[in-house]
């Protein structure tokens, strides 16, 4: 600023209103330049939602615990990346907790009893695999969904009825 009223000239023969009023031109231009640049680093978009939209929106943003705005952003970042916005990021970090403190309780088993049963020790090598593929999977579970597809995939090749039920499903909404 000091750079603009020097080169302006105010500081050597000007009034103080002419002080102030470069100033102000000096503010306006500075904000212009900010927003502008602003404006291409971080594009915003408007929507508009009807009355029943926003309160769906509304009600979501609440139960995500987010604002609005941030919910909107999380779901559409969430839906383009197929994954999910986790509700309770809180409530799955414990979750995610718990099951480390499980791993490490079976590990800590495994460990005092290799010295004295060496026949368990590989019921407790396979327990904890089991509770790292647990936690794995839950977590992977809560933060990227199946697609249909993946779901259909998965599950046609284990259940025939479940593939004449899709089949069903399907047909009627066709």
């Amino acid at each position: 600023m000091w750079q603009f009223l020097d080169d302006s000239g105010v500081l050597d023969n000007g009034t103080d209103e002419e002080i102030k009023e470069v100033k102000r031109e000096y503010r306006k231009l500075y904000l212009t330049k900010w927003k502008r640049d602003r404006r291409l680093n971080h594009p915003e978009f408007t929507i508009s939602l009807n009355k029943d939209e926003n309160e769906l929106i509304a009600l979501q943003a609440i139960k995500h615990n987010r604002s609005r705005t941030a919910y909107l952003k999380a779901a559409a970042l969430a839906y383009t990346n197929k994954t999910y916005v986790v509700p309770d990021k809180a409530t799955l970090a414990r979750i995610e907790q718990v099951l480390g403190s499980v791993y490490n309780c079976v590990d800590a088993i495994a460990q005092e009893r290799q010295s004295t049963l060496f026949t368990r020790e590989r019921d407790f090598v396979q327990l904890k695999k089991m509770v790292e593929g647990l936690e794995a999977n839950i977590s992977k579970s809560l933060r990227e969904p199946r697609s249909v597809d993946e779901f259909i995939q998965r599950v046609i090749p284990n259940n025939e009825n479940a593939r004449e039920r899709i089949l069903s499903i399907v047909k009627a909404h066709l």
